[in-house]
């Protein structure tokens, strides 16, 4: 049986190493990976796959599943020998009053019942409580996050209504950006705002991320993980482009002297230097009545809770804190 996996990211490795660790993948599948190998398994680029036409099953496992599926189409994939472990859903300008949140899947349950009996697959966790019903809370436009980021999206559009009701001065930033899938969204509902996008786009700090895993802080494969990605990509998929101002490089570095007042920002770095690095420059420059969302507070990354816990140490101060139960546990700080 020949099984391709379609995805070098975050969710594609992880996948890699728990539901497939027993599963003979005959290759890897990813459009902008800058190598032929991963671990000792052949990557291809989804053209030459299809061109071969010699697969099975092609696994999907990232948050641009419906870009994936559309992509596929175009290129002549049997979709009929598609699974996709995470499913889409699409985002509508949120400055809109119509502005909602629309869950859809690309197939029903029993498609993937039957597939995975055939291959025996095993349902990634997130499956479990995944229904076909669609919630309308508007009209889609950007894709990116799998559906079980509802409650981040939701709690961020309620946010972003707060700061906009309550006239909260500031722009808005993000550090840790990677492809884009979460910065689309700020840059569409802060479109008046300048959006200050900080990252490497080259992965994280070797000697951090030594660190990191010396501390059992990250696993093996998110030394590699946050590689693929460019500022073409990421740009690419901002609807006010002329807003964006990306600041890359290692961070506090990529500052170079900014000095600005902000209303929200997303720090997603999942390194313990590098979050606190954020938190001591930004959360003195938030505005009262300003939000700061910290990604994987709540997960195995141990680094992240310990740099909040670090930064309200060092300074003495109690911050205002919300976890919130989305995918990754994310923890909001309200100024």
């Amino acid at each position: 049986m020949k099984i391709y996996l379609w995805g070098i990211g975050k969710l594609g490795t992880r996948e890699l190493e728990t539901t497939f660790a027993n599963v003979n993948i005959t290759g890897l599948i990813d459009s902008n990976y800058p190598s032929d190998m991963y671990k000792g398994m052949p990557v291809y680029r989804p053209e030459i796959v299809v061109r071969k036409n010699d697969y099975d099953l092609v696994v999907v496992a990232i948050w641009d599943s419906l870009e994936v599926y559309k992509y596929a189409i175009s290129l002549g994939f049997d979709m009929q020998r598609f699974l996709f472990l995470y499913r889409n859903y699409t985002f509508n300008d949120m400055n809109s009053e119509s502005a909602y949140l629309k869950c859809k899947s690309l197939f029903n349950d029993n498609r993937f019942k039957e597939l995975r009996n055939k291959y025996r697959v095993i349902p990634s966790p997130c499956e479990e409580y995944i229904q076909e019903e669609v919630f309308e809370i508007g009209s889609e436009r950007n894709s990116g996050m799998y559906l079980d980021d509802y409650v981040r999206l939701k709690t961020f559009e309620f946010c972003q209504g707060e700061i906009k009701e309550n006239k909260i001065k500031g722009n808005v930033a993000e550090l840790g950006v990677f492809r884009g899938e979460f910065a689309q969204y700020i840059n569409t509902a802060f479109s008046e705002k300048t959006f200050y996008l900080f990252d490497t786009f080259t992965g994280f700090d070797p000697s951090e991320a030594k660190r990191e895993k010396k501390a059992g802080n990250i696993d093996d494969y998110f030394i590699e993980d946050f590689s693929v990605t460019s500022i073409g990509l990421v740009m690419g998929k901002m609807k006010y482009p002329d807003k964006c101002i990306i600041k890359k490089g290692y961070f506090p570095d990529s500052l170079e002297g900014l000095e600005d007042e902000f209303c929200f920002v997303s720090i997603d770095v999942d390194l313990e230097d590098s979050i606190y690095s954020g938190l001591e420059y930004f959360y003195p420059r938030m505005s009262k009545g300003g939000f700061i969302f910290v990604h994987d507070y709540n997960t195995y990354l141990h680094g992240v809770k310990k740099a909040v816990k670090k930064y309200e140490k060092n300074t003495n101060i109690q911050l205002k804190k919300v976890p919130i139960a989305d995918h990754n546990g994310s923890l909001i700080i309200i100024k």
